[in-house]
C-alpha cells in the first residue's frame, strides 16, 4: 500500500505537467510554446468574432450555437478561445454587444425601451430592463432621459457647434 501511494504521487505530478502542457495548447494567448498566438492572430480572431456577432445581432434570436457555426468551430472551442481572449463567456460577450446596441438605440431617442427590447430579441421587457440595469447601473428609461438631457445641453450651449 505504501509503495502504491509513493508511486501514485509522482505519476499525478507528471499527469499535471502533461495535461498543462497539452490540454491548453489550443487556447489563444496561453503562455505555452505550442499554444501561443501572435497578437495579429488574436486580433484577427477577435475581428472575425465581432463581424459574426454583428451579423447575428441583426437577427432577433442570437445564440452561441449560431456564433460557433459561423466561426466554423465547436461550442467548446468557441468558449475556450473567447474566454482566453476576452475573459467573457460567449453568452456574456453576446449580451454585452446586445446591451451596447440597446444603449445606442436608446440614445438616438427614436425608440422606446419596449421597442428596443423587441428589436434585440428579448423575451420580455422585464428581462431587458434587468440586464440593462446590471450593465449600465441605470434603467433604460433613465438612460434615455440622461442622453436626451445631455444632447439638449450640448445644443443649447453658446459657442458650440452641434454635430451633423
Amino acid at each position: 500500500m505504501g509503495i502504491h501511494v509513493v508511486n501514485t504521487i509522482p505519476s499525478r505530478g507528471n499527469l499535471q505537467v502533461v495535461s498543462g502542457k497539452y490540454a491548453g495548447c489550443h487556447l489563444v494567448g496561453i503562455n505555452t510554446p505550442q499554444g501561443k498566438k501572435s497578437l495579429s492572430e488574436q486580433s484577427e480572431l477577435l475581428m472575425k468574432l465581432n463581424q459574426c456577432r454583428n451579423a447575428l445581432l441583426l437577427q432577433k434570436k442570437i445564440d452561441v450555437r449560431q456564433l460557433a457555426t459561423l466561426m466554423h468551430m465547436s461550442r467548446p472551442t468557441l468558449y475556450r478561445k473567447l474566454k482566453g481572449l476576452t475573459d467573457l463567456t460567449p453568452n456574456e460577450w453576446i449580451n454585452e454587444a446586445r446591451m451596447t446596441r440597446a444603449a445606442e438605440l436608446l440614445a438616438e431617442g427614436r425608440y422606446r425601451a419596449s421597442q428596443v427590447a423587441r428589436q434585440l430579441g428579448f423575451a420580455s421587457q422585464s428581462s431587458f430592463g434587468k440586464m440593462f440595469l446590471k450593465q449600465f447601473k441605470v434603467t433604460p428609461a433613465t438612460f434615455q432621459r440622461i442622453e436626451a438631457g445631455s444632447q439638449q445641453a450640448f445644443i443649447g450651449t453658446p459657442g458650440t457647434i452641434p454635430a451633423p
